[in-house]
Formats: C-alpha cells, structure tokens, sequence
C-alpha cells in the first residue's frame, strides 16, 4: 500500500522528464532492499526472539506515522494540485 501511495505522489508532484529515474529509485527501495532487509530480520529473530523483532519493526513504524499526522504538509498530502500538473482546459 505504502508502495502505491509514493508511485501516485511520485508520478504527481515531479517533473514527467524525471519520472524513469524516480520510478527506479521506488523500485531499488522496494526490491533492492529486501534482502538486507529478510537478512536483518533473520538475525534478530535468531539472536532474540519474534516479539523483539515485531516491537523494533513496529515502534518505528507508529512512531513515523504520528510524526505524519503531525506535520501538516505529509498530512494534506494529495489535497493540493501538483506543482508540475496541466490545467483540464489545456489537456490534449
């Protein structure tokens, strides 16, 4: 889901000539980090136990979700129109 809400934000809010380079950059993040990520979950989960693997993943995770609802420019996000967008007048 979070994928989807960064591929939408990403396509609206940057310049079309930059789009190939921000769709690789959301897919590095996506499918490049996975790994690091599995081995990094893998270790914790060997060294300590589940619990202490979901309370590190998820504290973090509620932690950048307050942070978003306190900031008001990620929390109105996709309320604007895009800086780079046509007026509906001006569409082919």
């Amino acid at each position: 889901m979070a994928v989807c809400w960064v591929s939408a934000g990403s396509r609206n809010a940057s310049p079309p000539t930059l789009a190939g380079r921000i769709l690789g950059i959301v897919m590095f993040a996506v499918l490049g980090l996975r790994p690091l990520s599995m081995s990094l979950g893998g270790f914790i989960i060997a060294n300590s136990s589940l619990t202490t693997l979901l309370n590190a993943s998820g504290c973090p995770i509620a932690a950048l979700a307050l942070v978003g609802l306190a900031v008001p420019a990620i929390n109105r996000f996709g309320m604007f129109p895009a800086p780079f967008a046509r007026p509906a007048s001006e569409a082919p």
